[in-house]
């Protein structure tokens, strides 16, 4: 009896400090979640290490890290700021990731309460918080986080009705830390010319949204214009890049359905959501929430945007992972009240909230990385045992994270060979690690070639350091200059 009495008060004050202080709660709760997950994954990503050299090359004038073309530059400049200022970004990074992702989980309650409910946004919230394909991206120095953040404050003064410029501008910087995020703007327009305004208030604040994209992406394009002679070039060769090595990712219709929303089925009920809000529309014949509708557009042109990429990959859905909790959380709660409302359910409502419960906590460790890194984990410890100041030529942007040298990628193995052979003489180190060379399938010739510069490496150069992991093997060569 005394452990019901314990267990009832427990849950009486929990839900007494939810009330009093819903913010505060999730705060507390996602920092506690992030801080955990921290602890146990260690695995940092390719793309981690680019935008952690992207960092450095711009506050180094070049001399450090290195520089790819078709990354936006918002979350590099951050991380570059941050170095140069003397922090390790290897810690400062996943803080970053931290208080972005908190930022993330506030504003998604924050346009909850605005268009629901304080109860369906503080669930909504909440479930945005430990969904794996968001979770995940807690430590990774990352750019979802800071382009969630962003276009989700964008999309909150929007359904304030107020802020336009600052909405704008938002937005702007939602699509400098990440191209596809530029879908925003376009669907605000849209939303806000379906609105019962007078032509003059839409036609006002449209201008309002235009000025502020375009006070925070205009420098963006003249810097373009400056440096690389076109200002739509890093756009242009983003497009290209998501259409090379796609036999790497995965493809077809159905991709996002099976590899996403069957990963975490919670998410199923924004279908519902779907069926219900559209169908009222059309008896109606007009939109009844039009704050519901934009976060509707945003889930549908989102994916509809990343099933016409080539490249698919189920991290691509995290931008919408905190309405797509709003409004399967809107649908969940829907049903719970149907239920109530039958004499003889089908299922008891209690039994309804224990499978949504089933649904959200049950799912989350699949998608989650605990794997270790498919590098050797003691590399900060051999780069540090042979210092140089010459550049690094790498196979990878490991590099870049763990010395400040000027990085000179190999490329892919079209490039390899000719990369090699342009900047052996002015490079003091080659970082080589075999699984990075990757061939086509329909390359014959690839795998002969790779195995020839492989050699012609280990046969001019002094090896250092040898090790393989998961059957991949990583080196690293002295090259003659920086035997000198």
């Amino acid at each position: 009896m005394s452990r019901m009495n314990g267990a009832r008060f427990v849950l009486h004050w929990s839900k007494s400090l939810i009330e009093k202080h819903p913010v505060a709660t999730l705060l507390l709760f996602s920092l506690v979640v992030r801080l955990i997950y921290l602890f146990i994954q260690s695995t940092l990503w390719w793309d981690s290490f680019v935008y952690i050299g992207m960092g450095k090359f711009l506050f180094s004038g070049g001399e450090a890290g290195f520089f790819e073309m078709f990354r936006p530059l918002l979350h590099p400049f951050i991380l570059g700021m941050f170095w140069k200022a003397g922090f390790d970004l290897l810690v400062s990074g996943p803080i970053l990731d931290i208080v972005f992702s908190l930022a993330v989980v506030i504003i998604t309650y924050k346009i909850g309460t605005t268009i629901f409910d304080k109860e369906t946004a503080f669930d909504a919230a909440a479930i945005c918080s430990v969904m794996p394909f968001f979770l995940m991206h807690t430590g990774l120095i990352l750019t979802e986080p800071l382009t969630m953040a962003l276009s989700l404050g964008a999309v909150y003064l929007f359904v304030l009705n107020r802020g336009y410029f600052f909405a704008g501008l938002l937005a702007g910087f939602s699509f400098l830390a990440k191209f596809p995020q530029g879908i925003i703007l376009p669907l605000l327009i849209v939303v806000l010319f379906l609105q019962k305004k007078s032509v003059w208030e839409k036609t006002k604040h449209t201008f309002l949204l235009l000025v502020g994209f375009g006070a925070a992406t205009l420098p963006y394009f003249f810097f373009n214009q400056s440096t690389l002679g076109n200002p739509f070039a890093p756009l242009q060769a983003g497009s290209w890049i998501v259409t090379t090595a796609t036999w790497l990712y995965g493809s077809g219709v159905s991709y996002y359905f099976t590899h996403f929303f069957l990963i975490y089925p919670f998410f199923l009920f924004f279908f519902g959501y779907l069926y219900f809000f559209f169908q009222k529309m059309v008896v109606e014949k007009k939109i009844h929430d039009r704050s519901a509708f934009l976060l509707v557009v945003i889930c549908l042109a989102t994916i509809g945007y990343f099933l016409s990429v080539p490249r698919k990959e189920p991290r691509y859905l995290v931008v919408i992972v905190p309405y797509l909790a709003l409004l399967s959380t809107a649908m969940a709660g829907r049903a719970y009240h149907w239920l109530r409302q039958q004499k003889k359910p089908a299922l008891y409502p209690k039994s309804f909230i224990i499978a949504c419960l089933v649904l959200i906590i049950a799912f989350i460790p699949g998608p989650l990385s605990f794997e270790p890194p498919a590098y050797p984990d003691d590399l900060d410890r051999v780069f540090a045992q042979y210092p140089t100041a010459l550049p690094i030529i790498s196979s990878n942007p490991l590099p870049a994270a763990l010395t400040d040298n000027k990085i000179i990628s190999l490329g892919n193995m079209e490039y390899a060979a000719a990369v090699y052979a342009q900047h052996k003489e002015e490079a003091g180190l080659l970082f080589l690690t075999d699984c990075d060379l990757i061939c086509s399938p329909d390359d014959s010739s690839c795998p002969q070639q790779k195995e020839q510069l492989i050699q012609q490496i280990d046969r001019e150069n002094l090896l250092l350091f040898d090790k393989t992991i998961k059957s991949c093997t990583s080196r690293l060569y002295q090259l003659s200059r920086g035997r000198e």
